[in-house]
């Protein structure tokens, strides 16, 4: 397995978690912000959705294997699953979290597919790290 491949399995895996996570926070935030963090949960979880497909596919395209049962995707996320019903400051705190050790993770791992000369995965990762920083800024700023 490749050096890109591995990278992007680790990528895959919290995104996977993440997308979870997401659909956890969505249906359960209370309180007087419900609406707009419910709203905010969930197009965090669709674009997640799309994150998982395209990192997917880019690795069956390397010739690797994407995970398939949410036990090997666990099992190599740096992200850890929420087991908790956390108040809504709790999970904004956690996907601010969230979004910036996987962008730390991309980042990495595009330096890796930089030093491959795939350009392909390199341009993927750059796009979702734009997307990433973008949603951090938002989120850091509605909670200064």
């Amino acid at each position: 397995m490749s050096d890109v491949v591995k990278g992007l399995r680790g990528v895959l895996a919290d995104a996977i978690v993440f997308y979870h996570k997401m659909h956890h926070y969505h249906w359960h935030v209370t309180g007087p912000n419900f609406y707009p963090l419910h709203e905010r949960f969930e197009g965090l979880y669709e674009k997640w959705a799309d994150v998982v497909d395209d990192t997917a596919e880019r690795i069956v395209t390397l010739g690797g294997q994407a995970h398939f049962t949410m036990a090997e995707a666990i099992e190599e996320a740096a992200l850890a699953e929420d087991g908790t019903l956390p108040p809504p400051a709790t999970m904004v705190a956690n996907v601010i979290a969230d979004l910036q050790s996987q962008c730390d993770r991309m980042r990495q791992v595009a330096g890796v597919a930089d030093d491959a000369n795939d350009r392909a995965t390199s341009g993927l990762l750059d796009e979702l790290i734009a997307d990433i920083e973008k949603r951090l800024w938002m989120l850091r700023s509605s909670v200064a």
